[in-house]
């Protein structure tokens, strides 16, 4: 039969074609046709429309129909191609920080529909170790639909794994210290309480019942992914940076706050050429002068010696734009032998962070090291420490997208298809900061996918070429970075166009790519 068929209220749908199907769709029924279509955005329930000659008639699709397995049920809405995605913000946690973050948010939704912030479900994170079971829960609120489960795992977790009463492990599955354990995290959804709240904050069960005897969940359990739980290092980490031939520093490998202590430590190395030679003159040693030189914002508080055949003594002179610090070295007269097979620790240097407004800075320590006497080695040159000091414990950032998937329907109609970007901070107190107007971005792939100048939106213009599964923007924030994968859809080349009047005539405002081998349609 000549029927046409039409899809209304709905904001993105297709009618759908098997590559390599006839026309008709049917040759075996005559009076039976199947028309597949896909509908990707709506708020409302679609209305397929069918006309034949001047006979029409409408059939509103059935709820069912278009989302028969929804991971998300919202009362009195429709939820079609809504999804909630999970980001686990610190795959691997120590012992002494043994809280599990994870940030829930729904994808698809339209960010300015804000009539259904009141009516999402709770979030129930699931975290399992052996048998044993850790549960807790948050709303999906805001704009972007999102939440932050914290649950803090026992520390019986970080251990090697329970052995059930009875029985002994074997030699060789013993595992090995300082191996990582793993706990596997799942969620559900569920209703909140007739307050708004969500049930089950921080319930700890044990045994393998333990999660579904609390309450009625919309779904089963969803698995998110593991973390590793591993044992804290026995010392503080540690970075080494080497000043010259002779002479390093080690300072803590963290991000500093401000007011706070940093203490480097400077050491001479086992294989120092000025001291093998100042030995053998047998002279009493006065050999570096060390010259510090740090930016405002670097205050030097002391110095002290870390060696009884060592002394120390410093000079501050405080300037515009920079202090600078003069410290003196001496051996001690009549030292014994050092031990050339070890470096020696000689002294430490107490630094304090000034207080700054912005979210974090970069402070420079410049290290110039100058040695009196006889044959000084030459490429005196200096040092920089950088030193990131923060206001905030960030742990990560995460980008938001509005929808995980774009169809690059640019490719046809030349209009840009653009989707609303987020990024946003996980501190370690669980705070959430939006800091999409303070990152960088790049797409990994322009010939996919493109991102605004601005970071605030990424899109399609037309002038792409293929397609992914798993496009990638990489998002910067100071020293962090995170990925933001989508699919993109395209449409396949050359088109295939079916025209109901045989006589042709030009349909404004469709193109196809302009390359050397394609001509406007």
């Amino acid at each position: 039969l000549p029927v046409s068929y039409r899809l209304s209220n709905t904001r993105l749908a297709f009618f759908l074609k098997e590559v390599g199907a006839s026309p008709a769709g049917n040759g075996s029924a005559p009076l039976q046709r199947a028309e597949p279509f896909v509908v990707f955005q709506t708020k409302e329930l679609p209305v397929l429309n069918v006309t034949l000659g001047p006979f029409s008639t409408g059939l509103v699709l059935p709820k069912e129909q278009l989302q028969p397995s929804s991971t998300l049920e919202v009362p009195d809405r429709l939820t079609v191609n809504w999804k909630v995605r999970a980001f686990i913000i610190q795959p691997r946690l120590v012992a002494s920080q043994p809280v599990v973050q994870v940030l829930f948010y729904v994808a698809g939704r339209d960010w300015d529909d804000f009539d259904v912030t009141d009516r999402l479900p709770c979030v129930r994170l699931h975290a399992f170790r052996d048998a044993r079971e850790i549960k807790s829960s948050c709303r999906l609120r805001g704009g972007l639909a999102m939440c932050l489960v914290q649950a803090e795992l026992p520390h019986a977790w970080f251990g090697p794994p329970a052995v059930p009463l009875g029985r002994r492990k074997s030699a060789e599955s013993l595992e090995v210290p300082g191996e990582s354990q793993q706990a596997e995290l799942y969620y559900t959804l569920h209703a909140p309480d007739g307050a708004g709240q969500c049930l089950g904050e921080m319930l700890p069960r044990r045994g393998p019942g333990g999660a579904r005897t609390e309450g009625p969940t919309q779904h089963p359990l969803l698995r998110i992914g593991s973390v590793s739980l591993l044992q804290p290092p026995p010392g503080q980490p540690m970075q080494e940076h080497r000043l010259d031939g002779n002479v390093f520093i080690r300072l803590p490998d963290k991000p500093l706050k401000p007011g706070e202590v940093l203490s480097i430590l400077l050491y001479l190395m086992s294989n120092s050429t000025v001291e093998h030679f100042t030995l053998r003159q047998g002279l009493a040693l006065t050999i570096p002068l060390h010259r510090v030189k740090a930016k405002k914002g670097v205050n030097l508080l002391s110095t002290k010696s870390r060696s009884g055949q060592w002394l120390v003594s410093s000079e501050l002179l405080t300037g515009g734009k920079h202090s600078t610090a003069t410290v003196d070295v001496a051996r001690v007269d009549g030292a014994g032998p050092r031990d050339e097979d070890f470096s020696s620790e000689i002294m430490q240097l107490d630094f304090e962070m000034e207080n700054f407004t912005s979210q974090s800075v970069t402070r420079r320590i410049m290290w110039h090291i100058d040695y009196r006497g006889r044959n000084p080695p030459p490429d005196l040159e200096k040092v920089v420490t950088e030193l990131t000091v923060i206001q905030r414990d960030i742990r990560a950032i995460v980008p938001l997208a509005m929808d995980t998937e774009i169809i690059n329907t640019a490719i046809l109609t030349g209009r840009t298809v653009a989707i609303p970007v987020k990024v946003i901070a996980i501190e370690l107190s669980g705070v959430i900061v939006d800091v999409s107007t303070m990152v960088e971005c790049k797409s990994n792939n322009e010939d996919i996918i493109k991102v605004s100048s601005s970071c605030d939106y990424v899109f399609v213009s037309g002038k792409e070429s293929q397609g992914s599964m798993s496009a990638r923007v990489t998002f910067t924030y100071e020293h962090l970075s995170a990925p933001l994968e989508m699919t993109v859809w395209v449409p396949k080349l050359p088109l295939h166009i079916e025209l109901s009047d045989a006589r042709l005539s030009q349909v404004k405002g469709w193109r196809v790519p302009i390359l050397p081998d394609r001509r406007w349609v």
